[in-house]
């Protein structure tokens, strides 16, 4: 028993008919169906929910931010003051003379002050602390 194919394409009218009303009636339903895309309700409640996730984010970087900063602050404290040791123990070599004056005028108020004297004399370096409210007197 041989199929042509014509004999298969060739197909009665009522039955194209039957399945162009099947095609309408299943798009008609989908169409009027409630499941296509998102309500009003979904949509504020991913917003919500994004809008969380996304200030969460924000704060994170933010403190992440000022943490970078204060820690780049100390390093340039920690990097001045291993110049300053550094140009002090330069200048101390160099010098002919160290005091330490209980009262000298060219302390200018300073706490402890060490005075470094140069050779010859050529000149004086004060190195000390201040206090930020000194005591009368």
């Amino acid at each position: 028993m041989k199929c042509s194919r014509r004999h298969l394409s060739h197909r009665p009218a009522w039955s194209s008919l039957v399945l162009r009303e099947l095609l309408k009636k299943a798009s008609k339903a989908k169409a009027n169906s409630k499941s296509q895309g998102l309500s009003l309700i979904e949509l504020l409640v991913a917003m919500v929910i994004s809008l969380i996730v996304i200030h969460a984010m924000a704060h994170i970087m933010v403190s992440e931010v000022k943490l970078s900063r204060s820690f780049e602050e100390y390093s340039n404290i920690k990097d001045a003051t291993i110049r300053v040791a550094a140009m002090m123990q330069k200048e101390i070599a160099n010098a002919s003379d160290l005091s330490v004056p209980t009262t000298d005028p060219t302390t200018c108020g300073l706490n402890d002050p060490l005075v470094i004297i140069g050779p010859r004399r050529l000149w004086t370096i004060v190195y000390g602390f201040a206090a930020e409210n000194p005591p009368p007197g």
